[in-house]
């Protein structure tokens, strides 16, 4: 497979499982996933990784995830910074029932399914974006005197208000320092 923007030659390996993985895997950049037209389903359980060996190969892993919605609770916990009482305060549930998801006894009602997509794209946006959470400020006042938790548990979602806190945050955070143009 030939892939013009990229000047790369790469070939494909494709298995559900190896006998050895590689030494070093690296994940692909977005920039040359884009390239594949592969696409994220929108909770199926099929999952596909994609990998760059040591030799420049492209490696394809294809696998079942035994329970789909602990990957996007992990998600969506991971990149906001949320404990598990955050991410029941954003979903408008208990602790209970997000353990119960957790551990596949009991599944989502459709308004829990659906906030939980809206989550999970959003998620998905914030760390496309490059920005971080912190658990730190998680709770710090960025818009309007609201926090990004105050924000997540608003509803409706407002993905746009969202992105513009972690914007916010981002440069609020940043330890570049620009030099001064009078010196």
């Amino acid at each position: 497979m030939e892939l013009d923007d990229d000047g790369l030659t790469l070939g494909l390996i494709h298995s559900g499982s190896f006998e050895s993985r590689p030494a070093v895997c690296e994940p692909i950049p977005p920039s040359l996933a884009k390239h594949l037209d592969l696409m994220q389903g929108s909770g199926g359980a099929l999952h596909r990784d994609l990998f760059v060996d040591a030799t420049s190969s492209l490696v394809v892993l294809d696998y079942e995830d035994p329970n789909p919605l602990r990957s996007v609770l992990d998600r969506i916990q991971h990149t906001f910074g949320l404990g598990i009482t955050d991410v029941a305060k954003i979903v408008c549930t208990t602790r209970k029932t997000v353990y119960n998801w957790l551990d596949g006894s009991s599944e989502p009602q459709r308004n829990n399914l659906e906030r939980l997509f809206q989550l999970d794209v959003l998620a998905g946006d914030w760390v496309d974006a490059g920005y971080t959470m912190e658990r730190a400020v998680i709770r710090q006042p960025i818009v309007d005197g609201r926090s990004v938790l105050d924000l997540l548990t608003e509803e409706p979602l407002d993905p746009e208000l969202l992105l513009f806190a972690g914007s916010r945050l981002s440069m609020a955070t940043s330890k570049t320092t620009l030099p001064s143009p009078f010196a």
